[in-house]
């Protein structure tokens, strides 16, 4: 399938009814076409299953790289999924999207595509350390919910919180800042963390509070998403309310 084929098949695809429905949950976000997600997955699918490396560079190689929402979309899924490259052409493909994330909903695909991390978080974190360090809220965004993916092991939850801490990380600070997307994105990475050790999470946020590095609104969004989580009992609901009252 050629980048021009894909855009003719979401066209087709378009659901005008849904698209309304989604541009509420997407306000700013301009070039969607109201595809939903089971047909923009059965498209990447499908191309996983050709030539997906040579679609990619096609993509890259047009002036105006997507013509919607649900092409990066494709697009996304078929960088993740790929299997059989070299992890320097894998990581290429993975560069390339980011200057096109805009929005909560592709970053969120992208944070959960990005298959290759599950095979050696340990040895890929550095390079997701370099996307916390970036100076786009949309960039760390991305990061932090490979952080609540990839990372949500007993082994590998203090990888998680020593990215999170350390100096070039801007996930807190530009929360801070008042950013909505990114402050929910952390609080839902902090409040999943939580799900494998809670007093390891909630005494860094301790520490992050009392240095002024966590801010007071990103602390109340991510104990509501720990009270509104199946993942935890009552009584764990209770206590972190009390804790960080």
């Amino acid at each position: 399938m050629t980048p021009d084929e894909l855009d003719h098949e979401l066209m087709t695809a378009a659901d005008p009814a849904y698209k309304v429905f989604g541009d509420k949950l997407q306000p700013g976000i301009t070039d969607r076409l109201g595809v939903r997600m089971p047909k923009v997955r059965a498209l990447a699918k499908e191309i996983l299953k050709e030539n997906s490396q040579g679609f990619l560079d096609a993509v890259f190689e047009r002036d105006h790289p997507f013509a919607s929402q649900e092409a990066l979309m494709v697009a996304t899924i078929v960088a993740g999924g790929l299997r059989r490259v070299p992890d320097d052409i894998y990581w290429q493909n993975i560069d390339r999207l980011f200057p096109h994330m805009n929005g909560w909903a592709t970053c969120d695909l992208m944070g959960s595509a990005v298959k290759r991390i599950a095979r050696d978080p340990a040895g890929y974190l550095a390079y997701l350390e370099t996307k916390l360090a970036s100076n786009n809220p949309w960039t760390v965004r991305v990061a932090l919910v490979w952080l609540l993916t990839f990372y949500r092991t007993p082994t590998t939850l203090p990888m998680a919180l020593s990215a999170l801490d350390c100096a070039s990380a801007r996930a807190l600070s530009m929360a801070a800042s008042g950013d909505y997307y990114l402050s929910m994105a952390l609080a839902w990475c902090l409040s999943m963390l939580a799900t494998v050790e809670a007093e390891l999470v909630y005494q860094q946020m301790d520490v992050w509070r009392k240095a002024g590095r966590l801010d007071d609104e990103t602390c109340r969004r991510t104990v509501r998403k720990i009270r509104e989580s199946l993942q935890f009992t009552q009584e764990a609901k209770a206590i972190v309310s009390q804790r960080f009252a």
